[in-house]
């Protein structure tokens, strides 16, 4: 068991999800409505700073009233669509994951359940498919729209003023840097709760299942202490998660100020050039992608971990004999 390597492949995952016929059309439907709402959420700032910049009384009219609310329900309408077109999708691949391990499950021979702790193999069931559902339907999409929101602020920016961009990205690679070994250490710790998780739900499920037989052999207190350990794994992994989240805010602050504060000397460039007009409408495009710049990390990071757990759940899917 101690020589025994944990597969960090993505590839039984993969397969596993494939194999459920994942509603591709739902699902490509629903990425495309939340791509279209991230590019929309793009978009408008510099349209609202165009039509700040031109405002006057008299240019209000009653089209364009309507046709500001009309954009803005549109896009709650498409917002809307994606959400539920991913939880379906979601759904409908958890329900037929569950399906295929319970038909597996009921086919293994007595001798699996005789090493397997019943309520492992419930946990399994329950829990880990369910994780699945979650990578689906939040941070899969939000994963896709992050990437889309960092490279589309950039574009923007790269058009708006290519060298005010290139300081702002001085910082990427030391966020990168900083940021990937906190992923490979989130996605250890995901595993190891996940696994913890299913086995306090075991040993929790056997114990109940066998109160009568526990209470004839008095071991109330060993079963009392053997529940407190578990408990308190779990809090310590859940304490050694809470770690890592708690850095990858300041860490982004950080790079954020960095970022930002690398622009002071092409403000002051452009005051010595007598052009300050053109650097206000340009500095404050610069927050832009550092806005977008926290959640993209979490919705990197995060989704990593929980496709390691779903690659753990992979690995101990039982296979029947043949």
């Amino acid at each position: 068991m101690g020589k025994q390597k944990q597969q960090t492949s993505l590839k039984p995952f993969l397969s596993l999800i494939l194999s459920t016929n994942i509603p591709k059309a739902a699902l490509f439907i629903g990425l495309a409505a939340s791509i279209i709402t991230t590019l929309a959420g793009l978009v408008v700032p510099l349209l609202t700073k165009n039509l700040v910049d031109g405002f006057s009384v008299e240019a209000i009219s009653v089209p364009l009233v309507f046709a500001i609310g009309a954009a803005f329900v549109i896009q709650a309408l498409i917002s809307g669509i994606s959400i539920y077109l991913l939880s379906y999708v979601g759904q409908k691949v958890v329900a037929r994951l569950r399906e295929q391990m319970w038909t597996k499950l009921i086919r293994m021979p007595v001798r699996y359940f005789d090493k397997q702790s019943s309520g492992e193999t419930v946990s399994r069931i329950v829990n880990d498919t369910s994780i699945v559902k979650d990578l689906i339907t939040n941070y899969f999409p939000n994963f896709a729209t992050g990437i889309i929101s960092i490279i589309g602020a950039v574009v923007i920016l790269l058009v708006m003023d290519w060298k005010m961009t290139l300081l702002m990205l001085i910082s990427m690679p030391l966020t990168l840097a900083i940021m990937m070994p906190l992923g490979r250490k989130m996605a250890k710790i995901a595993r190891g709760l996940q696994d913890e998780t299913a086995v306090f739900t075991g040993h929790i499920t056997q114990t109940l299942g066998e109160i009568r037989l526990m209470k004839a052999s008095t071991a109330e207190k060993i079963e009392e202490d053997n529940g407190y350990g578990g408990i308190d794994k779990l809090f310590n992994f859940g304490l050694k998660e809470a770690r890592i989240f708690a850095l990858i805010g300041p860490v982004m602050q950080l790079m954020i100020m960095s970022s930002s504060s690398s622009s002071l000397p092409t403000e002051h460039a452009c005051r010595e050039w007598n052009d300050v007009d053109r650097c206000a409408d340009r500095l404050p495009a610069l927050f832009i992608p550092n806005h977008h710049a926290d959640y993209f990390v979490r919705d990197v990071l995060y989704p990593v971990a929980k496709s390691e757990r779903c690659d753990r759940t992979d690995h101990r899917n039982p296979r029947p004999a043949t």
